[in-house]
């Protein structure tokens, strides 16, 4: 994967997300009664104003800033940064994507609900078709683990333990960046009525 492609994945899951290896076990059952599960449907985007997206601009170069090498401990001077809305990361995450040559994805929608990340959008590489996440995350020993619960591809079902490998690689980073400082680290991460809370001291 590309740098800039990297990167965009890098600060997604910065803010959310999308894993070290998932803990989603095969099941056949599953892949029969895919069809009968009601797939959550995500709500309308909600537009954010001026003054909104500067608010969420200005989170997301903290982040960027945090991860280029400042660390932890900017986050922790600007604690508002650790409190992203769902319109707020879907905000970000479109600013991402129009700023690239040759996105991943195009008209990706987050929705935070239920401790989980569910996740649409089309993508564009490395093959084309519509895409659907369901991500729960936890904070163990010093580590992320994003558990993929749910994963669709042009509507058809995909084990979560596949999808999490081949994320694995990328997301080793991620999970890194919050516990490579002896005296910062993540201790929390939360989804609260469409809010995203990070917990670090």
């Amino acid at each position: 994967m590309n740098k800039i492609v990297k990167n965009s994945f890098i600060i997604l899951l910065l803010m959310m997300l999308i894993t070290p290896l998932s803990a989603q076990a095969f099941s056949w059952k599953n892949i029969f009664s895919w069809g009968k599960q009601s797939e959550v449907i995500p709500e309308q985007v909600v537009e954010l104003n001026q003054n909104q997206k500067s608010i969420a601009q200005q989170k997301l170069n903290t982040w960027v800033r945090a991860y280029k090498g400042e660390g932890l401990s900017l986050l922790i001077s600007q604690p508002d940064s650790l409190n992203i809305t769902e319109a707020e990361l879907n905000y970000i995450l479109q600013a991402r994507l129009e700023i690239m040559k040759n996105p991943p994805v195009k008209d990706i929608q987050a929705s935070l609900t239920d401790d989980k990340f569910i996740i649409d959008g089309y993508a564009l590489i490395p093959w084309e078709g519509k895409i659907h996440l369901e991500v729960a995350v936890n904070v163990l020993e010093d580590q992320l683990y994003f558990y993929v619960q749910k994963a669709r591809y042009k509507g058809f079902y995909v084990p979560g333990f596949l999808v999490g490998r081949l994320l694995y690689k990328e997301l080793e980073s991620v999970s890194d960046f919050f516990f490579s400082d002896q005296d910062v680290k993540l201790q929390d991460i939360s989804i609260q009525d469409g809010v995203l809370n990070l917990t670090i001291n």
